[in-house]
């Protein structure tokens, strides 16, 4: 796995749990 591919991973993971939070 390259660098790109986790940072993607990373910020796609914090993106939903602001969705998450602001749902809640």
């Amino acid at each position: 796995m390259n660098d790109t591919a986790l940072l993607n991973s990373l910020l796609f993971i914090v993106f939903h749990g602001e969705i998450w939070f602001l749902a809640l």
